[in-house]
């Protein structure tokens, strides 16, 4: 639908220890105004079709303790731009521009690209904005539907095919205690519609607070 042989993966990373989503999804955005300013000026185009999502940086979590934000971005029909002048746009740190693999046919991008954009689900429920895309961006039908009794969504996806699952576990403050919030989360596909289910359960354990 959007993906053609110009489409590229960039990531953009921060030299700071920028761990306010805020401030990076500030950061970000005027990245992105940026970008569509060198693109008029040196393609006379200003059309930026693009899919993009914030993560945290496992290793550096694991290295200096702080959940340091860095993105994600699918360009789409994007033209070559050398990447120190990208690095220069971005004016944070580093990036890393590469075309998506070869070997990954159109039809099953969305699900190679899945991986990167449900990392860190249990963050990105309880943050800000999570995923940006350009008012350009052709988009699929999409179902959502959220099932508590777990039965229920498993009945539901019998019938289906998954195309990718994963689970996260949220927290929430009930009757002063913390009670651990499980969810499975499906993306399914069928000949018609591309799907999305969210199936919840409550584990009720106590768990520790938010620091």
């Amino acid at each position: 639908m959007n993906y053609d042989n110009d489409s590229k993966f960039l990531t953009l990373t921060f030299r700071d220890n920028i761990t306010d989503i805020e401030v990076a999804n500030n950061l970000f955005n005027k990245f992105i105004k940026r970008l569509k300013y060198y693109l008029k000026e040196k393609f006379q185009k200003s059309i930026l079709k693009y899919i993009a999502t914030w993560e945290i940086q496992e290793k550096r979590k694991e290295t200096t303790g702080l959940g340091v934000i860095h993105y994600h971005i699918i360009l789409f029909s994007f033209p070559y731009i050398n990447a120190n002048k990208l690095e220069t746009i971005w004016n944070h740190g580093f990036i890393k521009i590469n075309k998506l693999k070869s070997s990954v046919t159109p039809e099953r991008v969305g699900l190679y690209i899945s991986k990167y954009f449900t990392k860190n689900l249990s963050e990105k429920a309880t943050k800000k904005k999570a995923v940006f895309t350009s008012r350009n961006l052709e988009k699929p039908f999409l179902h959502v539907s959220y099932h508590q009794d777990i039965s229920i969504a498993e009945k539901v996806i019998e019938c289906e095919d998954i195309a990718f699952t994963s689970q996260y576990v949220t927290r929430q403050f009930v009757n002063e205690e913390w009670i651990e919030d499980v969810v499975n989360y499906y993306v399914i596909e069928n000949k018609d519609t591309k799907k999305v289910e969210h199936s919840r359960k409550e584990d009720l354990s106590k768990t520790t607070p938010y620091l």
